[in-house]
């Protein structure tokens, strides 16, 4: 139907790709992020208009602009929350094309903090992408990102997020990271700044996702800084896991002893339980997800869009 939206947002996307300024390219990917991020509900209809291609397009043949690389990369930090749009984005060569614009503007703390969130998404919830993502640079981009931008505490916690999703039940990853350095730059990191809270807290996890099934990363943690460092580090890695496994069987214990059950718990019933080892799934393992990969989802402020759509 002529004027609906799926044929709205089919039109615009034809746009996109035909406009060849650089202020037409940077202006209609921002215009996507934002429609993309206010608007969940549309994020399958913006990927059948071709959305993720259009952007895909301009991101390679603006490589060399910062300003449309940085927008291009926003509207795909917000595309890649839907899982059908992350498979889309890895299936068109979008990883490796974000690989390559992280290594195009080093020096952009915005671009690399852009870009590996883009690439957290994409590895969300598959094995496959994840595996891709490891093979074609990704993990080593990312570790190249937060050594160049040592000082920078938000690119740093983006990193480490991304290592964490990357790195998690995949042990080509976990061998990849820690072969590009990634155990001493991640310690390096939670060294630098002790009061991030989120920083230290998605350090511990990539930390712990890169020492699963990694002999020599466990060892790079535990002897990280020599002498009686080492063992302090790694009860930060493990204390997260084991507390609150202890936690649930002190509580299971305890509930068995005054006749109570996990079922009869109404905290469980209203999931809202702080004991993650009462929330899983049978048929989807989703506590294991909670805790070791994380979806970032895109905000964007109601006055920012007024403004935007005027």
């Amino acid at each position: 139907m002529v004027g609906s939206l799926p044929w709205r947002l089919g039109r615009f996307c034809i746009v996109v790709r035909e406009l060849d300024s650089e202020t037409g390219q940077e202006r209609a990917c921002h215009l996507l992020a934002a429609l993309a991020s206010r608007r969940k509900d549309l994020l399958p209809a913006i990927g059948a208009a071709g959305g993720v291609e259009a952007v895909l397009e301009a991101l390679r043949d603006y490589m060399t602009v910062a300003a449309v690389v940085q927008r291009a990369l926003g509207a795909l930090k917000a595309l890649t929350a839907a899982d059908e749009l992350r498979e889309a984005v890895v299936s068109l060569y979008g990883a490796e094309a974000v690989i390559a614009a992280m290594g195009a503007h080093a020096r952009s703390a915005r671009i690399q903090d852009r870009g590996a969130t883009v690439l957290a998404n994409a590895a969300f919830g598959s094995e496959v992408r994840k595996r891709r993502i490891g093979r074609s640079g990704g993990l080593d981009a990312i570790l190249a990102a937060m050594r160049a931008h040592a000082r920078d505490e938000e690119t740093a916690a983006r990193c480490c997020l991304a290592v964490r999703n990357l790195t998690f039940r995949s042990q080509v990853n976990q061998y990849l990271g820690g072969r590009a350095g990634g155990v001493p730059t991640i310690l390096d990191a939670m060294r630098r700044f002790p009061a991030n809270a989120q920083l230290q807290y998605q350090a511990v996890v990539a930390l712990s996702n890169l020492s699963v099934d990694d002999k020599a990363n466990r060892a790079a943690i535990v002897g990280g800084g020599g002498g009686r460092h080492g063992r302090r580090r790694r009860w930060y890695v493990r204390s997260h896991i084991r507390f609150s496994r202890v936690r649930h069987v002190r509580r299971q214990r305890n509930k068995k002893k005054s006749g109570r059950t996990a079922r009869g718990n109404p905290g469980v019933q209203r999931g809202r339980s702080t004991c993650r080892w009462c929330r899983r799934d049978k048929d989807a393992n989703v506590w294991g997800k909670e805790a070791g990969e994380r979806l970032v989802q895109p905000r964007w402020p109601a006055r920012a869009f007024a403004r935007l759509c005027l």
